[in-house]
């Protein structure tokens, strides 16, 4: 007999309902959400937990959309994404470097096309950069990428860890 609580069930059934979802941005919610449960990471309360996942998918949409999220979303989202920075400074740093590499550029090239100082780049490609906002824009310009795009490669290389998925890291799989 197996119990509902054995391991195995469980990542048979998260597995089922991370498949089920379709929104951008709630994938990347629930990733974040089974980072923090999985790292033991203190949770918000229910009601802070519906708003967060819809600050993440109101941040998605508006990446999508070219424009700016709003300062509130950006506030919650950061107060419970704070702790992540080293993971996402990484992600960031792989999604730049593939996206540079594969426009055939030089890390002087994307620094003058994105009008931002050498050592910035170098910074952010090596995971050093963990915060996405101040940069995005000069970014985007210099890698000839929407916001959107560098966010779902940025989600991509979050979730593979460079290679191999990461959820299922994070659940033991």
């Amino acid at each position: 007999m197996t119990e509902i609580d054995a391991p195995e069930v469980l990542r048979r059934e998260i597995r089922t309902m991370l498949e089920k979802v379709t929104d951008r941005g709630s994938l990347i919610f629930f990733q974040w959400l089974i980072g923090r449960i999985s790292a033991n990471d203190p949770l918000p309360g229910d009601e802070e937990l519906k708003t967060l996942h819809q600050a993440f998918m109101r941040m998605n949409a508006a990446f999508r959309a070219k424009k700016k999220p709003t300062k509130e979303d950006m506030e919650l989202v950061g107060k419970w994404t704070d702790g992540d920075a080293f993971r996402m400074g990484k992600a960031l740093g792989q999604a730049v470097k593939f996206f540079r590499e594969k426009r055939g550029m030089s890390r002087l090239q994307l620094a003058k096309k994105s009008r931002l100082p050498l050592r910035a780049i170098i910074a952010i490609e090596r995971g050093k950069v963990f915060t996405l906002q101040p940069v995005v824009n000069n970014l985007t310009q210099g890698l000839s990428v929407e916001a959107g795009e560098l966010t779902d490669k940025l989600l991509d290389f979050e979730k593979n860890g460079g290679e191999k998925s990461l959820t299922p890291k994070l659940l033991g799989l």
